[in-house]
């Protein structure tokens, strides 16, 4: 159940990754939707092989014992060898998918503007699950460890989140609610956070192996901050929103994107209580 939520939330990260590429580049190359049409066939073929994969290995299956295809079950990285491997693929040809889009707008943009932000997130998605290929069962525990929370806090916690940041700044600023330089801004204080609280905070997932008390403290910490990016982005959005409110006293149109705008703030909101307060109170 936990594999299939984590495909549940990559699938929902390619999709939107898909979503938005149009809108940033202005156009739609022709044959684009048979490329997603192909890519949600294969993410089924992988998510229905994985789950019998992992059911081989409950049920304790002769042939699936040992392989080096068909062995895997690390938790968080449930799913057999040669799924992952399909995975990992399917991720690539995905940001593929994403640079056909947007390639031509990329040309026109400098290397530290949204649009190459919004490709350089997307890439490491694919780039950091990959990582996990590295964590195997003939290896000593700690090293497939190392690996596997690569995986489990920089991939889940750290590079979903910073494309969750780029998605709703690039959306937030398509909408006319955000400004792009103040966008830009908290997306590299999102990577600066992610770069420092992802590596210290990886910390707080050691409590299993006997971690010292100050490397839980320091792992908690850091891992809370990796938050206030996005949180940041929602204030700014509300404010924009309560602004808009008293402008639409002394006018007639209403701004036309304001429940779209409600919706990334209550990301914001339930990001913020569940990452932040209750994420937090756990790691105390």
């Amino acid at each position: 159940h936990v594999q299939l939520a984590l495909f549940w939330t990559a699938a929902s990260f390619l999709a939107a990754g898909i979503f938005l590429a149009p809108y940033i580049s202005g156009r739609e190359p022709d044959k684009q939707h048979w490329l997603a049409y192909g890519l949600l066939g294969a993410l089924a073929l992988v998510v229905g092989g994985s789950l019998l994969g992992e059911a081989l290995s409950v049920f304790g299956v002769e042939w699936a014992k040992g392989s080096p295809l068909w062995d895997q079950q690390w938790e968080y990285l449930d799913l057999p060898r040669v799924w992952q491997i399909l995975l990992t693929v399917g991720m690539f040809l995905w940001i593929a998918m994403i640079y056909r889009v947007i390639r031509a707008r990329l040309r026109t943009e400098h290397r530290t503007n949204l649009p190459w932000v919004f490709f350089y997130a997307g890439l490491a998605i694919p780039g950091f699950y990959a990582v996990g290929l590295l964590a195997g069962t003939g290896n000593h525990l700690t090293v497939s460890e190392f690996w596997r929370f690569w995986v489990v806090h920089l991939w889940v916690e750290d590079f979903l989140e910073l494309f969750t940041t780029v998605m709703v700044a690039y959306i937030f600023v398509m909408l006319g609610v955000v400004r792009r330089r103040i966008a830009l801004q908290l997306v590299f204080l999102d990577v600066i956070l992610y770069s420092v609280g992802g590596v210290i905070g990886t910390m707080h997932h050691l409590y299993f192996s006997g971690t010292p008390v100050e490397h839980m403290a320091l792992g908690a910490f850091f891992s809370a901050m990796e938050l206030i990016p996005l949180t940041f982005l929602t204030i700014e959005a509300w404010t924009f929103l309560q602004l808009g409110s008293r402008q639409q006293a002394h006018g007639t149109a209403p701004f036309p994107h304001r429940w779209a705008v409600m919706f990334m703030v209550a990301v914001g909101f339930w990001n913020f209580l569940g990452a932040g307060v209750f994420g937090f109170l756990i790691n105390l």
